[in-house]
């Protein structure tokens, strides 16, 4: 049987140039935002999550709840649950700009593929008006491409909009996993070969229940590079602090210099073999002083990832004195391709599942 090649690892920001958030505010009692989805798999969900963009006043309770998805395509008003409704109210003290995880009041078993949608609306107290007593919640991180499901409804007094935008910011969550589209920050780090640390890098490990190899064939990166006519950087696969593998980046060679999403293919006569179950660094290297910016994402606890793809054995990893130095609340928007992927000991075909 022929090797199995060309998967992707990691996760790229297409088709936008990075975050570009978009909210919306509740500032009347009739408004809502629900997010519609399915559930990844079989789970109880203890906590549910969400990013505010900005609060006013807190006076207002809110209510966040699971429910069902209707046949039109709406939420179907009902909490999960029944008498044990999976369920939270909370206020804006309770609260705070940014991504928030909370306990719902009842924990709720959801099997794998239940639609569902989480929606948060005014509960009791003041009603919400506008710069008072209100709620700004992000729906959509803005760098994915468009999708019809999930997707997201602003209710605005009773007017519905179905978004698209993509990823869907929301999350749900069990006691050991996290699911959804959780985020918290925008990471946009600029560097230059004279900056400390010079060298940021993807750190990933790919596990497998096999003692089988891979290739890195190419990589995809959305990045800003600096004024053509340099050798911008060089691109290494790291194994420890020994470079297994590189090629140049010259910004010559590329449409422009603006922020876009860049792949290459090594050009290494023979690709380094790489091990399963072992930790590499997908390294960018700057050649000039002149700054380079890379994109990518932050989330508030490192079981987060779980809910991306690659989860947790892909984040940010940096170089400086000869010692890596790992974030594991960050990742670049970055991917392998991974080709000649073999296990010597068996006939058995392994599928990698990297789905966020």
């Amino acid at each position: 049987m022929a090797a199995v090649k060309d998967i992707s690892i990691g996760y790229a920001a297409r088709p936008q140039l990075g975050v570009a958030l978009s909210s919306f505010t509740i500032n009347q009692s009739t408004d809502n935002v629900t997010w519609m989805g399915a559930a990844a798999e079989t789970a109880t969900i203890t906590h549910i999550g969400f990013h505010i963009s900005a609060i006013n006043g807190t006076a207002t309770t809110w209510r966040a709840a699971i429910m069902g998805i209707d046949g039109t395509g709406i939420e179907d008003g009902v909490v999960k649950g029944g008498g044990s409704p999976a369920s939270v109210t909370f206020t804006n003290a309770a609260v705070a700009v940014g991504w928030n995880w909370l306990a719902l009041a009842n924990s709720i078993a959801m099997v794998r593929g239940e639609n569902f949608c989480l929606e948060i609306e005014y509960s009791s107290g003041t009603a919400p008006s506008a710069g008072v007593n209100d709620l700004s919640l992000n729906w959509s991180a803005g760098w994915g491409t468009d999708t019809i499901f999930p997707y997201t409804i602003t209710n605005d007094n009773g007017t519905r909009t179905r978004n698209r935008t993509a990823p869907q910011i929301f999350g749900y969550k069990s006691s050991s996993k996290a699911y959804g589209f959780p985020y918290s920050a925008t990471y946009a780090p600029v560097f230059n070969s004279s900056s400390s640390p010079a060298i940021y890098a993807a750190k990933f490990n790919i596990p497998s229940n096999t003692a089988g190899t891979y290739q890195v064939r190419a990589f995809e990166i959305l990045w800003t590079p600096p004024t053509a006519g340099t050798t911008a950087m060089d691109v290494r696969i790291y194994s420890g602090t020994s470079v297994i593998q590189d090629v140049a980046i010259d910004t010559d060679q590329v449409q422009s210099v603006t922020s876009r999403l860049f792949q290459r293919a090594f050009d290494s006569d023979a690709l380094a073999t790489l091990n399963f179950n072992q930790d590499y660094y997908l390294a960018f290297a700057p050649t000039t002083t002149t700054n380079i910016t890379l994109r990518g994402f932050s989330v508030a606890d490192a079981i987060d990832w779980e809910a991306w793809r690659a989860g947790q054995n892909f984040t940010l990893a940096t170089l400086a004195a000869g010692t890596w130095t790992e974030t594991t609340t960050s990742r670049l928007f970055c991917e392998i391709l991974i080709t000649d992927i073999t296990n010597p000991s068996s006939t058995t075909t392994y599928i990698f599942q990297c789905e966020g």
